[in-house]
């Protein structure tokens, strides 16, 4: 009797050549880990970001801390808000749907699928944003990097949060 590999996924930051995998938690948010998946491809081609909202540009989200994030294409089914948390710690991936009435930082057409990824400690999704209640920001925490790679991300993240936006592909990780 074998035992079951959990789909990876991975970030590719094209602009430093930089690769970092994260798992997906199916157990404890398996329609969410379905959504993304079903948004992703195998391909690690960065011009494959032109199908992409934004491209494909990654965003340093300040108003709640250490995180940057990018806007996927929509998956085939909508997903409900799974393992859900106030404080993730890093190496946590998080996915919020945003519905178009609001969106303020980014003005995309429609639902916004925002790939969230906590490079630090000190998140706090009950930052008080425009558009945005006093429940705060509640999200899916569906997928988690690797201890051994958060040295890689806190270095990412914490690049992007000085220098500005960049290309972010997240794709699937084959089995």
């Amino acid at each position: 009797m074998g035992f079951c590999v959990p789909k990876s996924i991975e970030m590719i930051f094209p602009k430093r050549n930089v690769r970092i995998p994260a798992v997906l938690l199916e157990k404890e948010a398996p329609e969410t880990c379905e959504a993304v998946w079903s948004a992703l491809t195998e391909s690690d081609d960065p011009s494959s970001l032109k199908n992409w909202p934004e491209n494909g540009a990654t965003h340093h989200a300040k108003w709640v801390g250490p995180e940057i994030f990018v806007f996927l294409p929509q998956g085939k089914k909508r997903p409900p808000v799974e393992n859900s948390t106030y404080r993730p710690i890093p190496g946590d991936i998080m996915l919020f749907l945003i519905p178009e009435k609001k969106q303020y930082a980014v003005k995309i057409p429609g639902e916004q699928w925002d790939f969230a990824v906590f490079y630090d400690r000190g998140a706090n999704l009950k930052a008080e944003v425009p558009n945005v209640e006093d429940e705060g920001w509640k999200g899916s925490r569906f997928a988690k990097v690797p201890n051994v790679h958060l040295d890689a991300l806190l270095d990412v993240g914490n690049k992007i949060s000085f220098e500005g936006t960049e290309p972010m592909l997240v794709r699937r990780l084959p089995a």
